[in-house]
């Protein structure tokens, strides 16, 4: 919801924005906020996410089974990992995608990115996925996907 907001305060209040070049850009949990956005607003024209974690439910689904106590603080807990997933979502993505991810991320794991890949093709999505061996999560990956996606966005 915060994300449209700050479509529609962009859009109303800046001339400059193009409504029909609007890019969201994340890197790990802004990278899943992105792609939930490009999901659920199509004025997102194109969306680029590096190392973005794309199902909440595989990464803390157990999170209240090792600490119940959580339950008392985070009632809809487990209706977040759904609803916070941008792999619920995967057949309402309609803009072209940029992902990057490395597979020896220590952080998120490359086998959820992959899952979302592969699920978004199946629905005809429009993906470019670059697959990097050893950049990890943080500041190797963005220093070898930042110029790529760069070009992406160029064409």
């Amino acid at each position: 919801d915060d994300g449209r907001v700050a479509i529609d305060v962009v859009l109303g209040k800046l001339p400059m924005a193009d409504p029909n070049r609007l890019i969201v850009w994340g890197h790990s949990s802004a990278a899943t906020l992105a792609l939930l956005l490009a999901s659920k607003d199509n004025r997102v024209s194109k969306c680029i996410a590096m190392a973005p974690e794309t199902d909440l439910r595989t990464r803390l689904g157990n999170i209240l089974d090792e600490e119940p106590a959580m339950a008392d603080y985070l009632p809809n807990f487990k209706n977040y990992l759904t609803s916070g997933s941008p792999i619920t979502y995967v057949s309402l993505l309609k803009c072209p995608v940029f992902i990057a991810h490395a597979k020896n991320d220590d952080n998120v794991p490359f086998a959820g990115t992959k899952k979302y890949v592969e699920a978004l093709r199946k629905t005809g999505g429009k993906i470019t996925f670059n697959e990097f061996e050893r950049e990890g999560h943080y500041q190797p990956l963005l220093d070898a996907g930042i110029p790529r996606a760069i070009e992406w966005l160029k064409q």
